[in-house]
C-alpha cells in the first residue's frame, strides 16, 4: 500500500526501528511511520496530554498526591496541625526527606506551614483542594454529556432496528400467506 507521498507504506518492523532511532524528535514524527503502533500512541499521546498539565495547578496537585508519602502526610494533617517531627514519625524516612515532601505539598498549595522558633507547624490549606474539587465536576459534566449523547444514539439505533425487524416479520408473514393462498 502506498502513502499519500507515493512511497510504499513501511511495515511494522521498519516503523518500530524508525521510532527507536527518532524517539528524541517526537514532535516531528511522520504519521505514516507511526500509524497503528501502540508505542507511538503512548509516546506522542502522553506528551500532548502531559504538556498541557505540566504547569497547571491541577496537574501539580495530582502529581503531589500521586506520591503515597505525600498522600499520607495530607491524611495526617487533615486531622489537625502537626509539627514536622510529628509528621515524620510514622515514616521510615529522614527528617530532610519529609521536609522535601512538605515543600512539594506547599508549592502546590495543599498545605501551609509556619515556623515559630525552632518548630515548623504544618496544616492543610483548604483552598489548595479547591483547585481539584472544581476540576472534577467540570470533567464529570463533560463525561455525562458524552454518555447522554451515546445513550441517545443507542436508543435511536434500537428504534431503527426494532422497526426494521417488525418490517421484516411483516414481509415474512405476507410471503407465507401468499404461498399458502397459491
Amino acid at each position: 500500500m502506498a502513502t499519500a507521498g507515493g512511497r510504499p507504506e513501511p511495515d511494522r518492523q521498519e516503523r518500530i526501528a524508525w521510532l527507536a532511532k527518532n524517539a528524541s524528535r517526537v514532535r516531528s514524527i511522520d504519521p505514516t511511520m507511526c500509524q497503528h503502533l501502540s508505542i507511538c500512541l503512548t509516546v506522542a499521546g502522553h506528551l500532548v496530554i502531559l504538556k498541557s498539565m505540566l504547569n497547571s495547578p491541577v496537574g501539580n496537585c495530582f502529581r503531589a498526591l500521586a506520591e503515597p508519602v505525600r498522600m499520607a502526610i495530607i491524611e495526617r494533617l487533615s486531622r489537625g496541625p502537626a509539627t514536622l517531627s510529628e509528621v515524620a514519625q510514622p515514616f521510615d524516612l529522614t527528617l530532610a526527606a519529609v521536609v522535601q515532601h512538605v515543600q512539594v505539598l506547599e508549592q502546590c498549595g495543599l498545605i501551609k506551614s509556619e515556623k515559630i522558633g525552632r518548630t515548623r507547624t504544618c496544616q492543610v490549606d483548604p483552598r489548595g483542594l479547591d483547585v481539584v474539587s472544581n476540576w472534577i465536576p467540570q470533567r464529570r459534566s463533560m463525561v455525562e454529556q458524552e454518555l447522554d449523547r451515546l445513550g441517545e444514539m443507542l436508543t435511536s439505533e434500537d428504534r431503527e432496528h426494532a422497526s426494521e425487524s417488525s418490517h421484516a416479520k411483516r414481509r415474512t408473514y405476507a410471503k407465507r400467506k401468499t404461498r399458502r393462498a397459491t
